[in-house]
């Protein structure tokens, strides 16, 4: 009988501990650098989850999860960190610098240059004849050698060559659609690691460069917008419509205006 109730006892002990552990609680801490000095806005997430905060201006935060629960520290220039919730209701965390160049060229450009100007002007001119008359094919060379000339590259036979290939020269364009084929093109060659926004935005905006769809996706096309990262939920959340994957891949209320 001694043996059933220290069974029981047990059992009951493990309950409460497992309830115990799932229960939401409210964590807090303060996330600074590995000098102690307060990062403020930096966003917690509760991985896995819509879940998060910032931290302000003295580096304190607060956010609900449970024991078990990882959160994600994230701060621009600084390395991601990771902690897990345990039977503390405190989490203090230090962050270390880790800008690296992969991130440095995924930033968003924030200058026009001139090429891309002059890639914009050929467009103009091949859709709106009548109102920019300047000349399609100059500004769509202009727009190549200034890439070369951006990129300290020798542009040798380049121009030559690709305007004797219809969807990639100018000149090798017979019809409307290959002109906008070969400026769309090779404003993405111009822009890559500069301003991946923006080449994401032409594409959603003209269908240029074609481009094959993955060997595993399950969908018939690519999506006409992106989801909004966590971090625009956690910071914005009063702005920011509920996208969810469904969404993208269909024209709808939160489609880019261009496409609607």
């Amino acid at each position: 009988m001694k043996a059933i109730y220290n069974f029981l006892l047990a059992v009951i002990v493990l309950l409460i501990t497992q309830i115990s552990f799932a229960q939401v609680q409210s964590v807090s801490g303060v996330v600074t650098d590995l000098n102690g000095v307060p990062i403020p806005g930096a966003n917690v997430v509760v991985q896995g989850s819509k879940t998060g905060t910032q931290t302000d201006v003295d580096g304190k935060y607060s956010i609900k999860a449970k024991a078990g629960d990882v959160l994600v520290f994230s701060f621009v220039g600084m390395a991601d960190a990771t902690a897990k919730v345990g039977a503390s209701n405190t989490v203090n965390v230090k962050m270390q610098d880790g800008v690296n160049l992969e991130e440095y060229f995924a930033c968003d450009g924030s200058v026009m240059s001139w090429g891309e100007s002059r890639f914009l002007e050929a467009e103009a001119a091949v859709r709106y004849p009548t109102v920019f008359t300047g000349s399609a094919q100059t500004a769509f060379n202009d727009g190549v050698a200034d890439d070369f000339n951006r990129k300290v590259a020798t542009m040798g036979t380049y121009l030559t060559t690709i305007n004797t290939k219809p969807n990639f020269g100018y000149s090798a364009a017979f019809t409307t659609a290959q002109k906008l084929h070969a400026i769309m093109f090779q404003k993405w060659i111009a822009l890559m690691g500069v301003n991946a926004i923006e080449s994401y935005i032409d594409y959603t905006r003209t269908g240029y460069p074609l481009t094959p769809l993955s060997t595993v996706t399950t969908k018939t096309r690519k999506p006409y917008r992106l989801i909004y990262p966590t971090s625009e939920y956690v910071a914005n959340s009063g702005n920011v419509p509920n996208v969810v994957e469904a969404d993208v891949f269909a024209i709808n209320a939160f489609t880019p205006f261009w496409k609607r």
